[in-house]
């Protein structure tokens, strides 16, 4: 099952007139929510120094929200992305893709389509690399499995992990079981391992659709 949730903090005592076809829920400003977007806003250089200000004063939240069965279609995203846009219209300091663990400023924003696939992917999917692995998150956003590599090289791997995750939303790839992969005729060749849906924590949200891993061509995948 596909799964979309973006949560965006602004100046709002009231709920904002926002129209969309996602589920929206209205809440007062949250503390809370200032500390975590502003930490993984850190991470990955998302704001300046007045943006965090403008976050921390936020005075409302709305937060929105899809589920659906349609692997592959791009159609919720789209509509996750025209709200988004309506919320920064409308005063919105900060913008957190909740399913893909990705944090903006509203500049950040500034001018992006809607109906751009790669906007979308970029938008919605995260790549998150730590020692020799790689992995995405967010591709529920798209119905799609998440994908992970692991290499000795760490670039080798990240760039293997956005690199078939980006080719399955943006040009409908659908990869098979214990194919192989190379980014380019330069990188390095991967099998190709389909894997279930698993979590460690009973109550962490978890790809329906499970994964794609990705592991060095040669080496026994466990």
């Amino acid at each position: 099952m596909g799964r979309i949730i973006v949560t965006v903090g602004g100046p709002w005592s009231n709920p904002p007139r926002l129209l969309s076809s996602l589920e929206l829920a209205y809440g007062e400003g949250e503390p809370e929510f200032a500390r975590d977007v502003a930490a993984l806003g850190r991470r990955q250089g998302t704001f300046e120094a007045d943006e965090l200000q403008a976050l921390r004063r936020h005075t409302g939240i709305v937060q929105a929200s899809v589920e659906f069965e349609a692997p592959g279609s791009t159609e919720p995203a789209e509509a996750a992305a025209r709200f988004i846009l309506d919320a920064v219209g409308q005063g919105a300091v900060a913008v957190f893709v909740e399913t893909g663990m990705r944090v903006f400023a509203p500049l950040a924003l500034k001018g992006i389509s809607p109906r751009d696939v790669s906007t979308l992917f970029h938008l919605f999917v995260g790549v998150f690399a730590e020692g020799e692995r790689a992995c995405t998150e967010g591709m529920c956003a798209f119905d799609l499995p998440d994908v992970d590599a692991v290499h000795p090289d760490a670039a080798a791997a990240q760039a293997a992990a956005f690199g078939l995750a980006a080719r399955m939303v943006c040009d409908g790839y659908v990869p098979q079981d214990n194919e192989t992969y190379q980014n380019s005729l330069s990188a390095p060749v991967f099998r190709v391992v389909a894997g279930p849906a698993v979590v460690d924590d009973p109550d962490e949200a978890v790809n329906e659709r499970g994964w794609w891993h990705l592991r060095p061509e040669g080496d026994d995948v466990g």
